[in-house]
């Protein structure tokens, strides 16, 4: 640490000594704002004969009367930032911004020059205020004494402390020294800094590390990156996520903030515990985002919730902050921050607990996005966080018509009020739904599975907040509302039943199918991320007849699942069912001449033989599905030409609407040319019949006889005279 010594040498500049840290004497320190012709460590190492041309400085004035000054309160030394650190060497320079509050808190006695304050009542417009670096200047130290203009005494920071809080912000229990500067929440201090400028933009992160007790590396030139270092330091040794309770108009995906003008609004942001929200589970910065758990409460279609925070405001610890999030891929694992303008306070008595589990979620860090553009502009928040939130869902779905079924009443009350965010309508509402809540009509159906069936997603949301809902109830065919919600492709109602901690996700019907495997059948990826998302999820890849995922999406030819299924690693490609089909024989056996392409090309056994002994190109051929056909030959599959079932192919072919490509792959392959099927017929006859020259040319380079009979003695060259 350098030091000025505060007697001026005659004929000389002010000398500067360095001193290790075990040595450093009683020192004062000056706290200023850069002005032009501000005196460097090298200006004060120049030999005497610019010692006229240095004091001529406006900078060497303010630098004489700051000694001075020091020198009458008996201090020997003084510490100046223009002139004591060589900001030539970027080492130094590192290490003096990351001690730098460390060195005012150790000054005996601070000394804040307001240049431009006159009396007492200037000073809470004084420039100083408004600067970065003087923020850790005025906190650090123990003593503050504010100088004018004219550098007389204009009180101390323990005498000016109201108008000093009421200008900062900063609680006057920190300014006395009363308080501990740990018992401020993040969001608190980065308050303060709010409004504040530096002449570097990287200097805006740099100047708050002293409050934060971190040390960063400098880099400058980085930018705006700065401060989200310095965020992800902070994350590093604290767990308080008051860090993430901003506020900005700036567009951001992430959930740091892009500057300390997003905490203006968190002066009274304060860290909240419950067992509800708080998580001893570490956070992880990386390249995907920032890694954390916490609890999300979905209030709205495409995946938008609320993140709640193990933060409240001062006075209201019985509520919590919540920000917006949005589940990127409705699978509860990739979300990006939206609304960043608006941060909620939430009561969570108004919710049930399964409607707010905690979650292993991971927010991707963007300075900008264009995905919440797809989401509609907030309402207003109303009376109540319960009361927003439904009109957040109804502000995005759509009323649905009325609908009487045995509680018609009860049920439409819900269905109409979609569109609705009146207080007093969802309150009277409550008290007469809750207790009907989990009543079934005739069919075994409750209100939940009405409003599933609908797609109604407003609707489903307020019956899954009633006390006692039974989100598992089963219909007269053992389906739950999440069943009728993946089978009607209602993907954000699915989304939302998923989304409990108390759901069943995996119910099966009376077929033993689960809603996983109807999600494969009916071909939604995104229902189907939904699900390979669930815990437990590789149980049921399997369903009760031994049939996996991959079986069940060959079968309905859902070619962009199987390739889905087939990129992860736990999908198996040749499994059996049963009957001891694969889903290659499924996707045979049907025509999915796609489907068998991409399960060829991932290693499906082509041959393979299930309990009939009966191979891909046999149930192929027996279904007639030539296009299939010709994929197995081409891909290799074993044809045993002595076999009437593989031969009877090669007349299939022959009628099939591009017959060449697969007549000339079963001709390759050894199939005769001149068979003859139950009349007596040749392939090169039914050729002829069907008119087909370039088919008939291609017989007979294959060895067909022209002059072969049938049964009734009719030739190919009688058949063709026949035809004129």
């Amino acid at each position: 640490m350098r030091l000025l010594h505060t007697t001026e040498p005659p004929s000389a500049p002010f000398k500067v000594i360095e001193f290790t840290d075990d040595e450093i004497p009683p020192y004062a320190i000056l706290s200023h704002t850069w002005d032009k012709e501000e005196i460097t460590l090298r200006d004060l190492e120049v030999e005497t004969p610019h010692y006229e041309t240095l004091v001529n400085k406006k900078g060497y004035t303010k630098l004489r009367r700051a000694c001075g000054l020091a020198r009458q309160s008996g201090y020997d030394w003084l510490w100046m930032d223009t002139c004591c650190i060589d900001k030539t060497s970027s080492a130094e320079l590192s290490e003096a911004v990351n001690s730098m509050y460390r060195w005012y808190q150790q000054a005996e006695t601070c000394y804040a020059w307001l240049a431009d304050a006159w009396s007492p009542s200037d000073v809470p417009t004084s420039r100083w205020f408004t600067r970065g670096w003087t923020l850790q200047e005025l906190v650090g130290p123990s003593t503050v004494v504010f100088l004018d203009a004219r550098w007389e005494v204009l009180g101390t920071k323990e005498s000016l402390r109201s108008a000093i809080s009421e200008r900062t912000g900063i609680p006057e229990g920190i300014l006395s020294g009363d308080d501990d500067l740990e018992t401020m929440s993040v969001a608190q201090r980065m308050s303060w800094a709010a409004g504040r400028r530096t002449t570097r933009v990287e200097d805006r992160a740099y100047c708050l590390l002293g409050l934060f007790r971190i040390s960063i590396p400098l880099v400058y030139g980085e930018g705006q990156k700065a401060f989200y270092r310095l965020q992800e330091e902070i994350m590093r040794v604290s767990d308080d996520m008051t860090l993430f309770a901003w506020q900005s108009p700036i567009p951001s995906s992430g959930l740091l903030a892009p500057s300390a003008d997003a905490f203006a609004g968190c002066t009274d942001v304060v860290v909240s515990e419950s067992p509800f929200v708080t998580s001893n589970i570490p956070w992880t910065v990386g390249n995907k985002g920032i890694q954390l758990q916490l609890p999300f409460l979905p209030v709205g279609r495409n995946g938008l919730g609320w993140a709640i925070l193990s933060a409240s405001r001062r006075g209201k610890e019985t509520c919590f902050l919540a920000v917006y999030l949005r589940d990127i891929h409705l699978t509860m694992e990739l979300f990006e921050r939206v609304w960043c303008d608006r941060v909620e306070l939430i009561y969570l008595t108004r919710f049930q607990p399964a409607q707010f589990p905690m979650r292993h979620i991971r927010v991707q860090q963007r300075q900008s996005t264009s995905s919440s553009s797809s989401l509609p502009e907030p309402p207003d928040p109303g009376v109540d966080s319960e009361v927003y939130s439904w009109a957040l869902m109804s502000a995005q779905g759509h009323t649905v018509d009325y609908y009487r079924a045995e509680d018609g009443d009860a049920l439409d009350g819900v269905l109409r009020a979609a569109g609705r965010d009146d207080p007093g309508r969802w309150r009277d509402l409550r008290r007469h739904v809750d207790p009907k809540v989990n009543k079934q009509d005739i069919h075994g159906r409750t209100l939940l599975w009405h409003a599933v069936s609908f797609g109604n997603a407003p609707a489903v949301w307020f019956l899954l907040a009633q006390k006692h809902v039974n989100v598992n109830s089963t219909d007269e065919l053992s389906q739950t509302a999440l069943w009728k919600a993946v089978e009607h492709n209602h993907r954000d109602i699915v989304w939302l039943l998923l989304s409990r901690s108390d759901i069943d996700a995996f119910p099966t019907n009376h077929h033993g199918l689960t809603p996983f495997h109807q999600a494969v059948r009916i071909g939604n990826e995104t229902i189907l991320r939904m699900y390979l998302s669930q815990d437990g999820f590789r149980n049921y890849i399997a369903d009760g007849r031994g049939r996996t995922l991959l079986s069940h999406a060959a079968e309905y030819g859902r070619a962009n699942i199987v390739e889905m299924l087939l990129k992860r690693a736990d999908m198996k490609v040749d499994v059996e069912d049963e009957r001891g089909w694969t889903p290659l024989t499924w996707a045979a056996a049907l025509g999915k001449s796609d489907v068998c392409k991409l399960l060829l090309s991932h290693g499906a056994d082509i041959d393979h033989e299930d309990h009939e002994n009966k191979t891909p190109l046999l149930h192929a051929v027996d279904n007639n599905h030539a296009t299939v056909c010709l994929c197995l030959i081409k891909n290799g599959s074993a044809l045993d030409i002595e076999d009437h079932r593989y031969q009877r192919l090669l007349f299939y072919a022959v009628h099939h609407r591009r017959p060449g490509e697969l007549c000339q792959a079963l001709l390759d392959r050894g199939v005769p040319a001149n068979l003859t099927d139950d009349h007596g017929m040749t392939p090169l006859m039914h050729a002829v019949a069907a008119g087909n020259e370039e088919l008939c040319r291609l017989l007979l380079e294959y060895g067909a006889n022209a002059n072969s009979e049938d049964h009734a003695g009719k030739s190919p060259l009688w058949q063709k005279g026949g035809q004129g």
